[in-house]
C-alpha cells in the first residue's frame, strides 16, 4: 500500500559477517545495499558457540610458508549458511535494494524496479555504510585498501613442499594463495593480496611489473617451478618458470568508516568474537532451526550430487 510505513524497534544495516551473525543472535532485521560476501580463502577462529550455532562447515587444513597447519571454516560457507537461516526467519525482508537513506528515525529504502519502502525504528545499527545515504560526515575516514588480483596458474609446481598460502614480508603480494583450480585444464588458480594505505600508494605502488618481481623472488625461495623442460647434463630435470595470467582485480576499503553515533543511529565495530562472546548461546528456536535446515539442505546437496554421478557413469 502506498503510503504504508513498516515499524521496528532495531534495524541492522550492512550485510557483513559481523551484521548477519548478531542478527542472529539478537533476532534483529537486516537491510542492505552491497553484501559484504566473504571470499573462499578467508578464515574464522573456531569458538564453541560455533557448534551451538551449528553453522560449521567441514574443517580445512591451510598449510602456509611458517609451517603451520591452520584448521579453521571459511567464511564464506558460514556467510551463505547465515544469509540463509536469516531469510528463513524472515530477518532479510528485502534483499534487492538499490539504495537506503536514514533521516531521523526514519529509513528509506528504494528497490531496483524503483520501488519505495520506509521503516520507521528506534534504533538504527549500522554496520557498513556502501550505498548508506543521509549519514553526518565520519570522524574517522577510512582509507586502507585490500587489492585482490586473481591469476591462473597455466603451469605449476611445488617441487619440496605443497602451500595454500605464502606470506611475504611486503604490503604488495602480501599473501600468495593456492586455489583449487575451476578448469580440469590447470592445477591450481590464484589469488595475491595487497594492501595500500591511500590511493595514492595504489596507484604508485601496486603496479604487474612490482608484483611480478615479489613473485619471482618467492617462487625461487619455496622451489615452485613451471613446465618440465629436459635435463641438465647431471641427469636433473629442467623446469621452466612458472607461467600465470592475471585475470581480475578487486580493490575494497578495508572496514568501514568510523561514525560518531547520534539519537537513532548507533555505530557498531564489533568483530565476530566479541559478537560471540556478548552472547551465550542463540535461543533455543532459532537453534533447532538451524540444525534443521541445515541438515536438510546438506541432503538435498548430497542427494543432487549423486544423481548427477549416477547420470554421468550412465553416458560413459
Amino acid at each position: 500500500m502506498k503510503g504504508l510505513v513498516h515499524k521496528y524497534d532495531k534495524v541492522i544495516i550492512g550485510a557483513t559477517f559481523e551484521s548477519l551473525l548478531y542478527a542472529l543472535y539478537t533476532k534483529t532485521p537486516v537491510f542492505y545495499v552491497v553484501p559484504k560476501i566473504p571470499t573462499e580463502f578467508d578464515s574464522v577462529t573456531i569458538g564453541s558457540n560455533y557448534k551451538i550455532v551449528s553453522l560449521l562447515p567441514e574443517l580445512k587444513d591451510l598449510v602456509s610458508n611458517y609451517d603451520e597447519t591452520l584448521i579453521r571454516p571459511q567464511k564464506n560457507i558460514i556467510w551463505g549458511r547465515l544469509v540463509f537461516l536469516l531469510s528463513m526467519l524472515g530477518l532479510m525482508p528485502s534483499t534487492n535494494l538499490q539504495s537506503i537513506r536514514i533521516e531521523e528515525n526514519l529509513v528509506k529504502l528504494t528497490t531496483q524496479n524503483s520501488r519505495l519502502i520506509t521503516l520507521e525504528t528506534n534504533e538504527i545499527l549500522l554496520f557498513d555504510d556502501e550505498g548508506i545515504e543521509g549519514l553526518d560526515p565520519p570522524i574517522v575516514e577510512k582509507t586502507k585498501y585490500i587489492i585482490k588480483d586473481y591469476v591462473e596458474f597455466n603451469n605449476l609446481k611445488f617441487l619440496d613442499k605443497s602451500y595454500n598460502v605464502i606470506y611475504t614480508d611486503y604490503t604488495i603480494a602480501n599473501q600468495i594463495w593456492f586455489l583449487e583450480s575451476k578448469t580440469l585444464i590447470r592445477d591450481y588458480d590464484g589469488c595475491i593480496i595487497s594492501y595500500c594505505s591511500n590511493v595514492k600508494e595504489l596507484e604508485e605502488n601496486l603496479t604487474d611489473y612490482n608484483i611480478k618481481f615479489i613473485l619471482k623472488e618467492q617462487f625461487k625461495k619455496y622451489n615452485l617451478k613451471g613446465k618440465e623442460n629436459g635435463y641438465n647434463p647431471n641427469g636433473k630435470k629442467k623446469y621452466r618458470p612458472v607461467a600465470y595470467t592475471f585475470t581480475s582485480r578487486i580493490i575494497e576499503k578495508e572496514n568501514c568508516s568510523v561514525y560518531e553515533d547520534t539519537k537513532y543511529v548507533k555505530f557498531i565495530n564489533y568483530s565476530s568474537q566479541e559478537i560471540m562472546m556478548m552472547f551465550e548461546k542463540i535461543p533455543y528456536r532459532e537453534y533447532m532451526l538451524c540444525r534443521k535446515l541445515l541438515r536438510i539442505s546438506l541432503q538435498r546437496r548430497k542427494s543432487r550430487i549423486s544423481r548427477a554421478s549416477y547420470r554421468l557413469q550412465e553416458k560413459n
